[in-house]
């Protein structure tokens, strides 16, 4: 059983913009609207790949109550703590070129008792073996070491544990060493403190990191796909090439692609190929719609696979 944990969910508005003009009218074209925030992307990924997760969250006001709504439309099971407070929404924007430029409000203030009914709803849920996907920005009010303490919580349980976040949650979240870690390059950087790193570097890091304990380190590398690291391999799986329609909740596809993976016990080299696929098909869709289970088993024969 896979379970994603999203603190600070968001309602997603997607929209092209052939050139931005900065300080003048911008006209949007071809806008969409997806529920959001790194785990519940991750739950929609698992969906679209004919998986089961449950997602936990914390909903409030009007936008929130359209996100329980969408995902009991869609038979997405939900643990949701609320608050009054309106859920936050976001713009993503994409020009002619196909930059990505987002508008990521901050969110509503979640007081320690959301965070405490999500764990303890955790608890009552998680057992041996099950996937947790621990993902996305801290909301206001919740201390950069929440993913610390909640890596602990579900490692006694003996879950899985996913972590992918970014700057201080992120750091703090390693010490208390989850099963996988995804930061993209960037975020590798921040957590090194460091302002540039090669590919060759990228590894060298992922191997520090694997030799803390941490089992399986992905670095996603963009245009040059993504690197998987643990104690006895080092892998990099190239991109594969497709029009692409939105960059936007990739990296959360391939999140999802390991995290099933890992819940039907696929080889590493399987999660691997899956995973690449569901961020690959991710691109291909509008906003943050993921590919659908036929197209991603289409795209993994398009998957390359390099030994380093």
């Amino acid at each position: 059983m896979i379970h994603t944990v999203t603190l600070n969910p968001s309602l997603d508005k997607t929209a092209r913009c052939e050139e931005i003009s900065k300080g003048s009218l911008n006209r949007l074209e071809i806008i969409s609207y997806d529920i959001g925030g790194k785990g519940i992307n991750v739950s929609k990924t698992i969906r679209a790949l004919n998986g089961v997760s449950t997602a936990y969250t914390i909903l409030g006001g009007a936008v929130g109550q359209t996100i329980r709504e969408v995902m009991e439309l869609e038979y997405m099971p939900l643990f949701a703590s609320t608050i009054e407070e309106n859920t936050r929404i976001n713009l993503k924007v994409i020009d002619g070129q196909g930059h990505l430029t987002e508008f990521n409000e901050r969110g509503p203030i979640v007081d320690k008792r959301n965070v405490m009914e999500i764990v303890y709803a955790l608890k009552a849920n998680v057992k041996p073996m099950d996937v947790v996907v621990l993902s996305g920005s801290l909301p206001n009010g919740v201390k950069e070491n929440a993913y610390e303490k909640m890596v602990t919580e579900m490692k006694k349980l003996g879950a899985v544990v996913i972590l992918d976040a970014s700057g201080e949650s992120l750091k703090q979240g390693i010490n208390s060493i989850p099963t996988i870690i995804k930061p993209n390059k960037k975020e590798l950087c921040d957590l090194f403190g460091v302002d540039k790193l090669t590919n060759s570097e990228c590894i060298e890091k992922a191997k520090e990191l694997v030799a803390k304990g941490i089992v399986l380190v992905v670095v996603s590398l963009g245009k040059d796909g993504a690197i998987y690291v643990t104690k006895d391999e080092v892998y990099q799986a190239m991109p594969i090439n497709v029009k692409t329609k939105s960059p936007v909740g990739a990296g959360d596809a391939l999140v999802g692609g390991i995290a099933y993976g890992y819940d039907q016990h696929y080889t590493l080299e399987e999660i691997i190929k899956y995973s690449m696929a569901t961020a690959t098909g991710a691109v291909t869709t509008n906003g943050t719609k993921p590919a659908d289970a036929k197209t991603v088993k289409g795209l993994m024969k398009g998957v390359i696979i390099k030994k380093k």
